[in-house]
């Protein structure tokens, strides 16, 4: 069961000892052998607040993060979600939980259908998932386009008219039709030039203060952490190495695998001018 926080409230999510091996062979063989990308991974989010999960490629993250909406299956372990065990749960169950739970990907232009209008691709899953009508289904697209600052008259646009910065806030509207609680952000800045990354991290933060939206960050570069994260976990090998504030993990890392991250970003000379300062 999710333990309480200290304040007395369960997180939103709890992750407890999630495990995710799989089965390969070697080359010219019929043996199999596990490679483990999950080793027992504890975490915890609390409501409204934004969990950042550090790493670098290949630590686990992603892995995580598809085991988290029962995109792949965890081969042992518990994913707690508002008091259920999501490895539990019905299928209908599931179903209306993943309306709850959704998940912003690295490169916009792969998640949107070339073919759809910007109102289309934002109206989609209120097409699968709810019962409104084409008129109704329109119209709260074009509202959630006007949430994440694109304006209406873009709505008959297709995705390749749009910039890539312009992309990712279609696809965060398109997240938000459902009214979910929890966004996963799996290395949903990456793509974006510096000032974009910074325009898109404060409309997730005004989104999160007017929604009480609750975020996990996943990403392998520690630039941005510190502006959109209240709390940092490092991933390494597949295993929680290390957790704290941003500003105290970015001080004093204590893992010898933070701390080269820490040296790594620091050598890539990212200073600038923090979110705030960045948006027009």
């Amino acid at each position: 069961m999710p333990t309480s926080s200290s304040g007395g409230s369960a997180p939103l999510l709890q992750v407890n000892s999630l495990r995710k091996s799989y089965q390969q062979r070697r080359w010219l063989s019929r043996k199999k052998y596990e490679v483990a990308a999950l080793e027992g991974v504890d975490l915890a989010i609390a409501r409204g607040t934004t969990l950042a999960l550090v790493g670098e490629s290949g630590s686990g993250k992603s892995t995580l993060a598809r085991c988290l909406v029962r995109l792949e299956e965890p081969t042992s372990g518990e994913i707690w979600y508002e008091g259920r065990n999501l490895l539990c749960v019905s299928r209908a169950e599931l179903r209306d939980l993943r309306r709850q739970i959704q998940v912003i990907f690295q490169d916009p232009a792969a998640a949107l259908n070339p073919r759809f209008t910007a109102a289309e691709i934002v109206a989609e899953p209120l097409a699968i998932a709810t019962h409104r009508s084409k008129k109704e289904q329109r119209e709260r697209a074009l509202d959630l386009m006007e949430q994440v600052e694109l304006p209406r008259q873009a709505a008959d646009r297709r995705a390749g008219e749009f910039s890539g910065g312009q992309r990712q806030r279609l696809a965060i509207a398109r997240a938000l039709a459902l009214e979910p609680k929890l966004l996963i952000l799996d290395e949903a800045f990456s793509a974006l030039d510096l000032s974009i990354q910074a325009q898109i991290v404060n409309l997730l933060l005004d989104l999160q203060a007017a929604r009480g939206l609750t975020y996990l960050y996943i990403t392998h570069d520690l630039s941005l952490v510190g502006h959109l994260a209240d709390e940092v976990a490092v991933m390494f090998r597949g295993q929680i190495v290390e957790r704290a504030a941003p500003a105290a993990l970015l001080r004093h890392p204590q893992h010898p695998h933070t701390r080269a991250l820490v040296a790594a970003c620091a050598a890539m000379d990212a200073e600038g001018p923090g979110p705030r300062q960045e948006t027009g």
